[in-house]
């Protein structure tokens, strides 16, 4: 009588006779029909324990560290014999493979690749050394810029990354400074000074100008518009203050201010930003 459970029409696997496994195809179980299969491939039993049942290798990279997909590819192979170049595709600097998003690809990749990972660091190390800001790496790089200096983070350390990000940063708010009337500014507009220390800085009014020479004069390290510290509004809204100047041989910050120009928003920020323990000092001119 035939077992309906294991199969309609058998019994039992017509190979190996038994009711046990689940029936496959053709009167065998589900073994014997990839054993089947492989003898039908030229092999004579399934490959147990390999990188695949039927290959020991990717047939086209050779790898046996990525899994196997189909038809003897890895998973990078099958993806890369779907893409096409015309479709937005790009080709791998290191590897050669067509990927939709090359660097997801390369830092994916480097983890653990010593290839891929020493071709990161030399990217990321001509980004590094530029002027750039993170918003513009990010986008040549097709990242955010977080994930910019996470990766910065990653191959240079987090306290040159941190310098480096807001030496840049200063850089960047001096340089796209508007030179143009401000009328909340009633000492002139923004001033270009020749800096001996610091080079051409855009300062945002004449008191700045007076104040960054006379630092200058007296052979005083500056920065300007070093740093800027969050604190909440008395709005309860989440804001930022940048005091203009920062002197690194005293560790402390300085806010330039006309006579009877500190009102109370500046006093009330000032005041909050002492709070977190920072030095600030305001100059009256």
């Amino acid at each position: 009588m035939v077992n309906i459970k294991w199969s309609k029409k058998y019994d039992k696997c017509i190979d190996c006779g038994t009711s046990k496994r689940p029936h496959h195809a053709n009167g065998r179980c589900g073994r014997c029909h990839v054993n089947n299969i492989n003898r039908q491939k030229g092999k004579q039993k399934r490959n147990f324990g390999g990188w695949s049942w039927y290959y020991d290798r990717c047939q086209k990279c050779g790898t046996t560290k990525r899994q196997h997909v189909k038809n003897g590819l890895c998973i990078d192979c099958y993806e890369e014999s779907k893409r096409d170049l015309s479709n937005g595709c790009k080709i791998c600097p290191v590897c050669g493979v067509k990927v939709l998003k090359l660097n997801q690809h390369i830092v994916m990749r480097s983890r653990k690749c010593e290839q891929h990972k020493k071709y990161q660091y030399d990217r990321l190390k001509i980004y590094f050394d530029s002027n750039l800001n993170l918003h513009d790496i990010g986008e040549k790089l097709e990242m955010d810029r977080h994930a910019v200096t996470k990766q910065f983070i990653k191959y240079f350390g987090k306290e040159v990354t941190k310098e480096r990000n807001e030496l840049i940063r200063c850089y960047n708010i001096s340089d796209k400074a508007i030179i143009n009337f401000n009328y909340k500014n009633m000492f002139g507009t923004v001033v270009e000074y020749d800096s001996p220390n610091q080079g051409r800085i855009r300062l945002r009014s004449k008191l700045e100008f007076r104040y960054a020479k006379y630092l200058d004069d007296n052979n005083i390290d500056w920065f300007y518009e070093y740093m800027a510290f969050p604190y909440k509004g008395k709005d309860g809204r989440r804001r930022t203050y940048t005091p203009d100047f920062y002197l690194p041989s005293e560790d402390k910050f300085i806010e330039v201010k006309g006579k009877n120009l500190l009102d109370e928003n500046d006093i009330y920020k000032i005041s909050k930003v002492r709070q977190a323990g920072v030095s600030i000092e305001i100059e009256v001119l």
